[in-house]
């Protein structure tokens, strides 16, 4: 519908105007930004004696980030020019609008409609012939008037429509970052609507064609939708031609094939990527055209497909829940679609045998390229909410469904799968738990803790190590996909965790707790009872891989702890005594796990522990983020660190919070590199080492300032070697573990 003439000539486009101007400039800042972090940081950096794979891990993200706000200066030009170019038009068509109106005021027998922009005769003249006579002359008149302003709102529609169409624009699709190929003016955007209107009839009727489909046309299908996948009036427009029953139906038929060539599930791994993600953009639009697709998906779900092809069982093809969770394994999907997509979902798989699930007549194959062939569709869901935290909190915010999801609910197996890991079947639930309780995408470091997802945390900690003392009920061992997702929010409450148990530790009391000395914010998982706390860290503690990134985070958390507390020899020993209660905590309980193992998985967890060692010497080498949490802090900034296990760890890289502004100097500090370039070089040997080593050094100055300044010469490590903590001593816990 196109815009009003009122609406037109009555728009104020000094906001436009302004921005232009802003976007003008942008291009050579982010370049002077760009050659500023080269000189400054990059060169810099060459030259100093920094090697290993910290360095080699620092040297390519800053060339990423030069890069990058290379590709942001160029974007940032292309949007000024779009920007710009629209405002030229509007301004031409408002001119030659008030233009039009100047000239009808000036006419005897002519007169202007101010709000629908119509030219009509209005004659003074009084003598009715006269009047025809008139009328008859100026009609042609008035016909061009009124095809002038007819041609000039429509261009005014189009700048409006293409200008809103190209900012809305994302045209790297799913991959992160800027991208220098954006449309740089009206005209081009106006080109590329077209296109994309073209492009998505297209799609519609190639994947109407089913199974029918050659590998061509299905490759040309992958192509259009990966180009247009960050594109809201495409996916729109396709999302709603092809509709929520026709695509279920078409899809299935397409791909759903168990002897499916090896070439031709290659290009369908990849259709399914780029069709999850058009499908995700689209969910975003609130149009009624979209509304319906949502709302038809919803009611579709529970119900079987209608099958185009034969099969030996017509009537058990699979559930439109199949089809849809195995595409939604791709892409960010508007939150309260998955949201009420999952209330659906829950409460239909409750209902219902799991095996059911499975038990398809064609052997179903709806997800290619993963560990399991698309069977579960509560596997497809929790990687949705895996790739949203928002709607994860909201959807897993529910200690019902959450004990259902971890310890009632079967996770099965795809009965076409060659090789069944165990660790396959729960990985989804852990990433949806993950990002739940992280507040960010499971395959992002990072924490955006708040209310919402502390209470999940806390729960999950709850569910998870509540049958720890049971020999027959060990969550973990029996679901070992959990293990990493569960060490991940283990590290991200560390401070929590700490808190939870820092009255076993020795020196702490609940005056000196309630202080804040342990809060790197003030609105995290709040009292967690510290069996909770305690069990929890036992049952993740067992496994190799997660016992060394909660060491490790424990270990960091511990220092900036003491960091923050420099000054007060009492604050810094009760924070020693915390963090060695919970190593010692693990420690025992790792061993202990070990000790009750079978002789064959004795051996394998050993050798995993031996690969694991090497967990904390790769910690900083990809990197840190930062803690983005809700509130302040009581002592201290909310900063967090990041650690990275090393290659083939099942970890990976973890968050944790840290209190005060160790975060801030930590790179610079640990690795050395607050110094001045001529003075640094003694220290730069001795901080470039390992990170325990680092933390260890830290440490040990402090003992030593304590041991100088503060107790005439009696170090820390002598009084706290008086008195143990629960088996573990402060030397043992912390300086000697660190070592």
């Amino acid at each position: 519908m196109p815009l009003s003439y009122e609406t037109v000539v009555g728009a104020d486009l000094s906001g436009l105007t302004k921005a232009a101007s802003r976007w003008r400039v942008l291009p050579d800042e982010l370049i002077g930004i760009a050659n500023s972090f080269q000189s400054t940081v990059t060169r810099k950096l060459s030259r100093r004696d920094w090697d290993g794979k910290a360095a080699e891990a620092g040297r390519r993200n800053f060339t990423k980030v030069y890069d990058q706000l290379e590709d942001a200066s160029k974007e940032s030009k292309a949007v000024y020019g779009l920007i710009r170019s629209a405002v030229e038009e509007l301004e031409s068509v408002q001119k030659k609008l008030k233009g039009i109106a100047s000239e009808v005021a000036e006419s005897t027998h002519l007169s202007l409609n101010k709000t629908t922009g119509k030219v009509l005769f209005d004659s003074p003249e009084e003598d009715f012939k006269q009047r025809q006579t008139i009328q008859k002359h100026l009609r042609e008149t008035i016909n061009e008037y009124n095809t002038q302003i007819n041609t000039l709102l429509n261009r005014a529609t189009e700048a409006d429509r293409a200008l809103n169409w190209a900012l809305m624009q994302d045209r790297n699709g799913s991959k992160p970052g800027f991208n220098a190929g954006t449309v740089d003016s009206i005209k081009a955007a106006s080109k590329s609507m077209e296109e994309a209107v073209k492009q998505a009839k297209e799609a519609e009727e190639i994947i109407g064609k089913g199974e029918k489909a050659s590998d061509r046309e299905m490759t040309r299908l992958n192509s259009i939708l990966t180009n247009r996948q960050g594109d809201p009036y495409f996916t729109e427009k396709f999302t709603a031609g092809v509709g929520a029953k026709k695509l279920f139906v078409q899809w299935n038929d397409m791909v759903n094939d168990p002897g499916v060539s090896d070439g031709r599930a290659k290009i369908i791994e990849k259709l399914q990527k780029s069709l999850g993600n058009t499908l995700a953009t689209a969910t975003h639009s609130d149009s009624d055209a979209m509304k319906k697709w949502k709302k038809d998906v919803l009611a579709l779900g529970p119900e079987r497909i209608e099958l185009e092809r034969k099969t030996p069982e017509p009537g058990r093809p699979p559930y439109n829940f199949q089809v849809m969770s195995a595409l939604m394994r791709e892409g960010d999907y508007d939150s309260r679609f998955l949201i009420n997509y999952g209330e659906k979902l829950i409460d239909f798989d409750k209902k219902m045998d799991s095996e059911d699930w499975k038990q398809q007549p064609d052997n179903i194959w709806l997800n290619f390229g993963g560990d399991d062939h698309g069977a579960d569709p509560m596997r497809g869901y929790m990687h949705a909410l895996g790739n949203n935290p928002e709607a994860a909190k909201d959807a897993l915010n529910n200690p019902h469904d959450l004990r259902y999801l971890i310890k009632e609910r079967d996770w099965i197996a795809d009965q076409t799968s060659v090789t069944v890991k165990p660790e396959y079947l729960h990985r989804d639930l852990g990433r949806a738990l993950q990002s739940a309780s992280l507040g960010v995408p499971w395959d992002e470091t990072g924490l955006n803790r708040d209310a919402d997802t502390a209470n999940i945390a806390r729960e999950v900690m709850k569910i998870m190590g509540e049958d720890v003392r049971s020999k027959e009920e060990q969550l973990l061992h029996n679901a070992p996909g959990l293990v990493d997702s569960a060490a991940r929010i283990g590290s991200g409450y560390i401070d929590e965790l700490t808190k939870a148990t820092a009255m076993r530790g020795g020196f702490n009391n609940a005056e000196l707790i309630a202080s804040g000395i342990y809060d790197s914010q003030d609105n995290g998982i709040g009292d967690v009872p510290l069996d909770t706390a305690r069990d929890f860290m036992i049952e993740v503690a067992k496994h190799s891989n997660a016992y060394e990134a909660m060491a490790t985070a424990q270990h960091i958390y511990t220092a900036s702890v003491m960091e923050d507390n420099a000054g007060d020899r009492y604050r810094v020993q009760s924070a020693l005594d915390s963090g060695a209660y919970n190593q010692g905590l693990m420690a025992a309980a790792r061993n202990e796990y070990l000790d009750s193992l079978e002789k064959d998985e004795r051996e394998s967890a050993d050798k995993d522990s031996e690969e694991s060692g090497s967990w904390t010497t790769w910690s900083l080498a990809e990197g840190g983020s930062a803690l983005n949490s809700v509130g302040g802090a009581a002592a201290g900034a909310a900063i967090g660190g990041a650690i990275a296990g090393p290659p083939g760890a099942t970890v990976g890289m973890v968050a944790f919070p840290i209190v005060g502004d160790l975060a801030i100097s930590a790179f610079e500090h640990y690795m050395g590199f607050d110094d001045d370039d001529d003075q640094g070089e003694s220290r730069q040997g001795a901080h470039s080492g390992d990170l325990r080593d680092q933390i260890s050094l830290r440490l040990t100055e402090m003992e030593s300032s304590y041991s100088s300044n503060h107790d005439g010469g009696r170090g820390l490590s002598s009084d706290a070697s008086d008195k143990q903590s629960n088996g573990w001593s402060y030397a043992e816990g912390i300086l000697k573990s660190l070592r």
